[in-house]
């Protein structure tokens, strides 16, 4: 005689129901913020338009028609040309995709660091906490823009060189946030039960730190981007970003900059579009800030 055990249903736990709730009334904040709403609107279509150049453009970022040099907006060129006839506006569609491509993996290094580091420096605490902090703050006194030029002038220009000046001093930053939010945690009821029932350290910065630093490491994550568009951008006038003829803003705002005088619309295009993109992550940095406010979700 066969017997068919019916599937248990999942229960969730009063924590787990509490976070979600938690999130539900963050979406809805997020929601009411104007400001936040236009930014997540223009931000997707940027991310759209940027990624999705190689199909969307008009042209090629590197197609050249020496017939065509500095002309006006037409139809066929929405943003009109350069200096050797490349199109301006598939040129900025490229461009973008660029900076977001470093602004992004940037970030997600810098987290996956800053985390680590501050999680388990955090948690175990004592001489060590002392050494990793004492090194952090040897890191943190270094520049950030100006170590990423002494580093980008040593090993050479390129996406990955870039990545790697930004990522490498910016992550003390995020382990710096992450540490005290988990000293603030780690004398917790919950820690102390799990550590009690002989839970490793892992286990419990995974299940339990980590869950619940997400939302300041959310804001704070948001808010930094734009710095890093911004570093390209500052390290592309300088000429010592990305190679050519990779397009990125920084590197079409150094190209602007020589004809400024003559052909000031260029530079003036650049400029609109990366002032657009920075303002849209800041507003939706801002609204994911006052969202996710746990005064405000109380």
């Amino acid at each position: 005689m066969t017997s068919q055990i019916g599937t248990i249903p999942q229960i969730r736990t009063p924590q787990q129901a509490s976070s979600r709730t938690l999130w539900v009334l963050a979406l809805r904040r997020f929601s009411r913020n104007r400001l936040a709403v236009v930014g997540a609107i223009i931000l997707m279509v940027l991310l759209i338009a940027a990624f999705g150049a190689p199909i969307l453009a008009p042209y090629a970022y590197d197609q050249a028609d020496f017939t065509a040099i500095w002309k006006s907006p037409t139809p066929a060129h929405l943003l009109g040309t350069d200096k050797v006839g490349r199109d301006v506006f598939s040129r900025l569609m490229f461009g973008t995709r660029t900076s977001l491509i470093v602004s992004f993996t940037v970030q997600a290094i810098v987290l996956a660091v800053g985390i680590t580091v501050g999680a388990v420096s955090g948690m175990i605490g004592g001489r060590f906490d002392y050494v990793v902090m004492r090194a952090v703050d040897v890191v943190a006194s270094f520049p950030t823009l100006l170590f990423a030029i002494l580093l980008m002038s040593a090993v050479g220009q390129g996406v990955a060189s870039l990545i790697l000046a930004l990522s490498i001093t910016s992550w003390v930053m995020v382990c710096q946030l992450t540490r005290a939010q988990i000293l603030s945690l780690r004398e917790r009821d919950f820690v102390q039960a799990s550590e009690s029932f002989g839970a490793r350290t892992g286990w419990i910065i995974r299940n339990h730190l980590v869950p619940n630093i997400i939302p300041p490491l959310i804001v704070s994550s948001t808010l930094a981007i734009p710095s890093y568009i911004v570093a390209e951008a500052g390290l592309g006038f300088l000429g010592i970003g990305i190679n050519p003829p990779t397009p990125s803003l920084g590197q079409q705002i150094n190209e602007a900059s020589t004809y400024v005088l003559a052909h000031p619309d260029y530079m003036l295009y650049t400029a609109v579009a990366v002032a657009i993109l920075i303002l849209s992550i800041a507003y939706i940095g801002d609204g994911l800030r006052e969202a996710l406010d746990p005064r405000a979700l109380a």
